[in-house]
Order: structure tokens, then sequence, then C-alpha cells
């Protein structure tokens, strides 16, 4: 039986989000690019860039976006300077981009810690709500909604080797009930 992550025809498939992998396309213009990330990752894999803002054409660079509360306990998202409320331009994104991970399903993600788009973690702040109200990245929460057992790790969680290990494992794992394996003994 072919190795699973080595079968060519079926690679391991990680969203990550395109500025860790050095790609102009963060709201200021930097570069944030964490070789670690790609590096400490030693299968051979398919990595499908992610930058939902980039995606939606909102240019580089651009105002930062945040999040804010809504009186109905929802997420806001709102472009800075001058703000503009963004939250239907994301849902629209959002069903494009979900029917092509509904074609070719992603095995895990890799996203940037605290950004409002892809936080897996939680820990963005959420503006006019109560004090210490934080969420994860719009994204994120999207993705999460759509494909609940699809592992999620930051650039931070990545550099730790138990964090790391337990999230390609559980990659793995998806990754063969992707392509009809049995789950290992």
């Amino acid at each position: 039986m072919t190795d699973p992550i080595t079968a060519p025809s079926h690679p391991l498939r990680l969203g990550v989000s395109a500025c860790l992998l050095g790609r102009p396309v963060r709201y200021d213009g930097q570069l944030r690019s964490f070789p670690s990330v790609i590096s400490l990752l030693t299968q051979p894999l398919e990595l499908v860039e992610i930058c939902p803002e980039w995606e939606l054409g909102l240019g580089v660079p651009r105002a930062a976006i945040d999040l804010h509360y809504r009186r109905d306990g929802s997420i806001e998202v709102v472009r800075r300077d001058p703000p503009k409320p963004l939250t239907e331009c994301f849902a629209r994104w959002w069903h494009h981009r979900q029917a092509a991970f509904v074609q070719a399903p992603l095995d895990g993600l890799i996203l940037k810690a605290r950004s409002p788009s892809c936080d897996p973690s939680g820990r963005v702040p959420v503006l006019l709500a109560p004090p210490g109200t934080t969420a994860p990245g719009v994204f994120f929460a999207a993705y999460r909604d759509a494909f609940p057992h699809t592992p999620s790790i930051t650039e931070e969680g990545i550099a730790d080797e138990r964090t790391r290990d337990a999230f390609m494992a559980e990659a793995r794992q998806r990754w063969r009930h992707r392509v009809g394996m049995a789950p290992p003994a």
C-alpha cells in the first residue's frame, strides 16, 4: 500500500494563511513570512493559500479591519478609516470559497494568529463589546461551522513540537477519511 502522505495523486491538503507563506497580502503591505511554518512540516503537501481580505479585493496596503459587536450579539466585520461594514462582502466571498472547499476539501488549516479574518484561537478583540470580549477570525468561524472536523493551528502552535505533531496526526486522519482509507489501527 502507498504511504498516504506521499501518495502523489492525493496529497495531504493544507489551507495556509498566505501571509505566513511570505505573500505580500497583509493590510500594511509588510512581509511577515514564517518559513518555519512550512519547514517544520516534513511531509510533501499541497498548500492552498488563503487570504480572505486580499481575495475580497481590498488591496494592499489597505485599512485594517476590526470585529465589532452588534446589539443582537452577532459580530460585524468593519474596515477602519474610513469605517465601512464588510460583513456582507465576507458572506458573499465565503459562499463562493465554501463551494471550492466542498469540491477540493482541506485536511487542515494553518492560520495567522490574532488575524480578524483567520485566527482560529478566538483571541481577536471585539470592539464595542463588553470588556474582554474576543472571537475567532471571521473566515475561521465560517469554515469551522461548515467543516467542523478540520484541524487548525496557528504559526505559534506549529512552532511547538507536541502541538504540531498532534495537528499533523489529525490532518493525516482526515486525509485518510477523505481518500477512503480506514483510520490507522
